[in-house]
């Protein structure tokens, strides 16, 4: 475990300091960054400075300059270490309205001075300009600040939300612009004041049609009237209060929050006298870490040592939390990237792509124990009498390769003990002083190999496999050897990963049954010698068992035949044929001879289904033996979830990769999906997703009345506000009896630590808002023809019902 400690690498954290007034810039911000601060959020122009419009000349005509000079600083300094803040006065008098709701004079003044105070951001090239708060009324702002988009700033526009309405919405009030220029911003609620006001305002199913919404609905009103544009982010406030639903801060992890800025109203002060965040506040810190958000420090610091013992904190407590995994470190370049899911029939892999999905520490395992659990239970039903030493215990996952060797030294060791038995002549008796040499080399043998299965696997079952019987004649006593016959066929081999996973299967199983000879061996031998004085005319009978597994390896990939190939000669696989085909098309030089008892293959994709596992498999499954067949894995089960994924569909409207817009929303993807969330639904439990679609093999309905085209509707209703963005896709398939990998969250069967998989995102072309308590209706459909494979997908709620996606497979389909 050290050493995995060790491996770790530690999460980065940028911290900024944020002050309302400004005497003396350059020496603030050297302070500020003596103090362990990275960068520095400053006012664009005084406070207090409001501007009248330039239509009346008045400020025009000042001689003044209504802000501070550019030269006051480098331009490495502006464009690294400084952030801007808008006056905080813009946005109440942009909202004001006349008497009648006519238009206000003191509105024109706003607006002019919010394009001047954005005019001077650019011009100084800062990094990105902090929004004030939105009022409640906010149609207006929203107006302006999609202008400001729609130029396409170099700069990022954060835009300040508070995680709940702790501050009273003092924006709104009569004294707003004085209380924000005289106070630090932000000012702690009252001792009455709860923040479950503002929770259940925001989960209700009427918080939307609150004539007070609640923070996210003011964001999302904003991202509607922007087009969800790409240049907003959302700086998530921090307050003393926090709301009582977890889920109302859990439903940030879809938005893009670029910053959180954390107030000094929220520190509590611990018995040294040093300002410490509550569980509640650091669970905040830690859920937004992992996004690689900033933090501000804002208000003013309430500590005599100033703003710099907050820095020392935040930093400690970053330091506190788990560095990156090797897993998380071999995911990070694929956090919220949009894959094209693969085109297996029509495309090759290329060496790199095999290469990075045989690092997978989970699927093979998984893959081994399936093996030999069907290999057991094949035993067990041809050969009841067939006896396995060993208990039930499973041998530790992550020693497979060491096992597999171990188990193969101590095979052989014992094997040479049945080849010497064959080796004699017919009718001869054991010697009494070679039993006892024997018993002692048994004895290793039986150690070594114990050792190396970690106990063994017990048999059972109801599959079974064709064997032949090798039998021996005897005269007097000897033994009779029972040579069991298994036919395995890796279709889809690759480079052969699968085929060491099967062969390793074999060995551990052949060291079970050889474990058991020996016994039987040293037992009956025993009885030999007991009996010699007594009854020299004892006649020893023994039947003994010895796998011989044969396996195919099956690929239509030219360049990864020439790994295979290689492969069985370095590793000298005798019992392994390489076959370079298609599995639709090969046909065995033996049909009958090689007729496969176990068919293994990992054609799975991100959804199950959606990279041909279905038709690829029917198309094998003639050379599955009838009835006794074994197909690894034996079934496999899509499911679907609403996902609210900002980012997500983002990427995918402005894909590089795809030309049409159309197209790429009718594109379903490959993603590690990151800043996104499924919503909770009313009537789920643990399973955020539902059922879709499920796939058997051997299919039932071979070879006849093939049918893998498929339809379901599914129902959701969800526990609190939320804009759905598309469908996240996911699969669990059981390989063999209760050996099962899978993708699917919360599942009692998910494989932690797999990541040869990541789930499929199907996006849809206008993100819809779905109310709490709201029913939503999901149809998906898998569509076939003799050429190709699509999926197309519709939403639909009380209100809203977006078109079919991708009907007949216009964007988006998958070869044959």
């Amino acid at each position: 475990m050290a050493e995995v400690e060790a491996e770790k690498i530690p999460r980065t954290l940028v911290l900024g300091c944020d002050v309302n007034f400004v005497s003396n810039l350059p020496p603030l911000l050297t302070e500020v960054i003596n103090d362990g601060f990275d960068f520095l959020s400053v006012p664009l122009v005084h406070p207090r400075h409001r501007r009248d419009s330039a239509a009346t000349g008045v400020s025009k005509a000042r001689a003044g300059a209504f802000t501070r000079s550019d030269l006051l600083l480098k331009s490495s300094s502006w464009t690294r270490s400084v952030v801007g803040k808008l006056s905080p006065w813009l946005w109440p008098a942009i909202e004001a309205q006349g008497p009648d709701g006519e238009f206000s004079p003191s509105r024109r003044n706003a607006e002019d001075a919010l394009k001047q105070e954005l005019a001077w951001a650019s011009h100084l090239s800062l990094p990105a300009v902090l929004f004030p708060q939105l009022p409640h009324q906010n149609s207006n702002t929203c107006r302006l600040i999609n202008q400001c988009v729609q130029q396409l700033p170099y700069y990022q526009v954060w835009v300040t939300v508070p995680l709940a309405d702790w501050s009273n919405d003092r924006q709104d009030e009569g004294g707003t612009a004085a209380a924000a220029a005289e106070g630090s911003g932000v000012v702690p609620s009252s001792p009455g004041h709860s923040s479950s006001s503002s929770t259940s305002s925001s989960s209700s199913p009427s918080s939307s049609s609150s004539s007070s919404p609640s923070p996210w609905h003011r964001w999302n009103k904003l991202r509607c009237l922007c087009e969800r544009s790409q240049a907003l982010f959302v700086a998530l406030e921090v307050g003393p209060d926090l709301p009582e639903d977890e889920e109302e801060v859990a439903r940030w992890e879809a938005e893009p929050v670029k910053v959180l800025l954390l107030h000094t109203s929220a520190f509590i002060t611990n018995k040294k006298g040093f300002p410490v965040l509550s569980k509640r506040h650091q669970s905040v810190v830690k859920r937004f870490s992992k996004f690689n958000v900033q933090i501000v420090v804002t208000g003013k610091p309430r500590h005599d040592s100033g703003r710099k013992v907050y820095q020392q904190y935040l930093r400690h407590m970053h330091q506190q939390l788990a560095g990156m995994t090797s897993e998380e470190q071999l995911e990070a370049p694929y956090l919220d990237y949009l894959q094209a899911p693969l085109q297996p029939l029509m495309d090759n892999l290329e060496s790199q792509t095999y290469e990075t999905f045989e690092k997978d520490p989970v699927k093979y395992v998984q893959y081994r124990k399936a093996v030999k659990a069907a290999l057991l239970d094949l035993i067990k039903l041809k050969h009841p009498t067939c006896r396995l030493q060993g208990p039930g215990a499973e041998q530790p996952e992550g020693a497979a390769a060491a096992t597999a060797a171990a188990v193969a030294v101590a095979a052989a060791s014992a094997q040479r003990m049945v080849d010497d038995n064959d080796d004699e002549e017919e009718g001869s008796d054991y010697d009494e002083g070679d039993d006892e040499d024997s018993k002692d080399e048994l004895s290793a043998a039986i150690k070594a190999a114990s050792v190396a299965t970690g106990g063994g696997v017990g048999s059972g079952g109801e599959e079974g496999q064709t064997t032949k019987k090798t039998k021996k004649k005897e005269k007097g006593g000897g033994v009779k050897v029972v040579a069991i016959e298994v036919v395995l066929m890796v279709v889809g081999a690759g480079r052969g990963p699968l085929v060491k996973a099967s062969l390793a299967a074999c060995a551990e199983v052949e060291a079970m049954i050889l474990l058991a000879n020996k016994k039987s061996l040293i037992a009956a031998s025993s009885a030999s010698s007991q009996s010699s004085s007594s009854s020299s005319n004892l006649n020893l009978k023994l039947v003994q068992f010895k796998l011989k597994p044969r396996v195919f390896a099956v690929e239509k990939n030219a360049n990864a035949v020439v790994t295979l190939r290689s492969l069985v000669h370095t590793e000298q696989w005798a019992n392994v044929t390489v076959v370079s085909e298609d599995m639709r098309t090969w046909q065995p030089q033996n049909p009958d001879k090689d007729l496969a008892d176990i068919m293994v293959s990992e054609l799975l994709g991100s959804f199950g289904d959606n990279e041909l596992s279905p038709e690829c498999l029917d198309g094998a499954q003639r050379f599955l033996r009838p009835h006794t067949g074994v197909s690894i894995p034996c079934d496999y089960t899509s499911y679907l979830a609403p996902l609210a994924a900002s980012k997500l569909w983002n990427e995918a409207k402005h894909s590089k990769t795809i030309d049409s817009p159309l197209k790429a929303l009718e594109t379903a993807y490959v993603v590690k999906m990151h800043n996104a969330k499924v919503p909770l639904d009313h009537n789920a439990s643990e399973l955020k997703a539902k059922l879709a679609f499920t796939f058997n093999h051997p299919n039932p309905d071979w070879p006849e009345h093939i049918d893998n085209s498929r339809f379901r509707s599914l129902q959701f209703c969800l526990d609190q506000d939320a804009t759905i963005h598309g469908l996240a896709g996911y699969f669990e398939s059981r390989l063999y009896g209760d050996v099962y990998i899978s993708i699917l969250p919360g599942s009692p069967n998910f494989s932690h630590g797999m990541f040869s998989w990541f789930p499929l995102y199907f996006p849809i072309r206008d993100p819809v808002f779905v109310a709490a308590g709201e029913h939503m209706k999901v149809d998906i459909w898998r569509g076939v023809s003799s050429t190709k494979v699509w999926y197309e997908w519709a939403l639909a709620t009380q209100h809203h019902t977006t078109p079919v996606h991708n009907p007949n497979g216009r964007s988006y389909w998958i070869g044959l």
